[in-house]
């Protein structure tokens, strides 16, 4: 009765009014331990979020009288661990990929990507080409300091998306700004996975798992150049 899909998040007229002080909290700067934590960057902080909600809404976790920063990063941070062990334990065995046709042609793409700030916000500029038996499901998710700003599900035979995720007037000083792309490559009867991370200036990785071998890579090692996300330089 209570679904998560069903409820708007801070129109909190039917709870205990605490917990329209959730998406304050969960924001702040703590919750930047989680993502140095080992293979934090692969996973999707929306899926923590929306775990987290449904045990609420479904009363699998009590709320406190007040809630606060502490109480919201443990809870959250608990949800964010229990991604990453599943990440870690569904991931395939390490070893060195074979970059085949396709694998080449992401990459490519990636290169050829614009990801940038400037006056308007963060700017977003995404291609997959097209390619014979090639079917693709695509998710972009920006965050702010680790509160969802933006989260786009894409599919198809090729992929073409240009857009602002987050305005200008979000990108205050001191922020953590991430943006993630979950990719899944899917022909004959082999689907590829690839996750690629920004974190702030910091963390810039990308994953490719072919069902056979798992192998994480810098953006450096792959040629491809973000824009900066540096947000302290001004916009």
């Amino acid at each position: 009765m209570d679904n998560f899909q069903n409820k708007e998040i801070l129109d909190n007229s039917n709870w205990n009014k605490q917990i329209g002080y959730i998406d304050s909290f969960y924001v702040n700067s703590a919750l930047v331990t989680c993502y140095n934590k080992r293979g934090a960057e692969f996973i999707n902080i929306r899926k923590s979020i929306k775990n987290m909600y449904e045990d609420i809404y479904n009363n699998k976790i009590k709320l406190p009288e007040s809630i606060d920063d502490s109480w919201t990063t443990t809870t959250l941070s608990r949800y964010m661990e229990k991604e990453i062990n599943e990440f870690n334990n569904t991931k395939s065995p390490n070893g060195q990929i074979t970059k085949d046709k396709v694998i080449n042609e992401i990459i490519n793409c990636l290169r050829q990507s614009k990801i940038f700030i400037n006056y308007e916000g963060l700017n977003i500029e995404v291609k997959l080409n097209s390619m014979e038996g090639i079917h693709y499901k695509c998710e972009l998710v920006t965050t702010i300091r680790g509160k969802i700003s933006s989260g786009l599900n894409l599919c198809g035979k090729e992929i073409n998306f240009s857009g602002i995720t987050i305005s200008s007037k979000n990108l205050k000083r001191h922020e953590i700004l991430t943006f993630q792309i979950f990719l899944d490559i899917i022909y004959a009867t082999k689907n590829i996975k690839i996750i690629v991370s920004k974190f702030g200036d910091n963390i810039e990785k990308l994953i490719i798992d072919n069902g056979e071998v798992f192998q994480e890579f810098s953006f450096n090692e792959c040629g491809i150049k973000w824009g900066s996300f540096d947000i302290n330089r001004g916009v």
